[in-house]
């Protein structure tokens, strides 16, 4: 983040900008707001909701940073979480707002210290789930890879990009649902 009290603004031609606002639970002074893309149709946009007055560390506990999806009809709403969630945020939509892709943090104990680890995440229909659930839900076998980070996703939803540690070296993925198959 810049700086406090930033919030993410939606221009069109009928209205010119206006503020997106921030999530309800984050209302102490100078939270904020954030918007990272927005679906070809212009309907959903996407990025997260900040906790004003929290800094560093602090950020990623405690629903500090939220992924949010804001539509006209129902405005700014947080998006599900993974088990033991601290933190997340969208970094992308498809054509239509039905499929967001970004990052979630999970608390995981590594020797003997617990880390916040990056996970690729999914949201759609109201529901979240890691990349390397979907690529398994759809029959890919991904062995020792790491998806940290999911910053794109195809007009469709089923092609995501990103990066994490992919064959044991920190790259960028090109993931494809079964919908995407290459067709012989």
């Amino acid at each position: 983040p810049v700086g406090p009290n930033v919030q993410a603004l939606r221009w069109t031609r009928a209205t010119g900008f206006v503020e997106l606002g921030v999530l309800a639970s984050h209302s102490a002074a100078l939270a904020s707001s954030w918007a990272n893309d927005i679906s070809a149709d212009g309907g959903t946009i996407v990025g997260w909701s900040q906790q004003g007055g929290v800094t560093g560390n602090d950020l990623y506990k405690n629903d500090n940073l939220i992924a949010i999806k804001w539509t006209e009809a129902s405005g700014m709403v947080a998006l599900d979480k993974l088990t033991d969630q601290v933190a997340s945020v969208a970094y992308g939509v498809n054509a239509d707002g039905s499929v967001i892709v970004g990052e979630a943090l999970v608390p995981k104990a590594v020797a003997g210290f617990t880390i916040n680890e990056s996970n690729a995440v999914r949201w759609t229909g109201g529901s979240v789930q890691t990349v390397a659930a979907w690529l398994a839900a759809n029959g890919v076998n991904n062995g020792t890879n790491q998806y940290q980070e999911a910053l794109g996703v195809s007009d469709d939803g089923n092609v995501v990009v990103g990066y994490g540690i992919i064959n044991e070296h920190q790259q960028g993925y090109l993931a494809r649902g079964a919908a995407a198959a290459p067709t012989p």
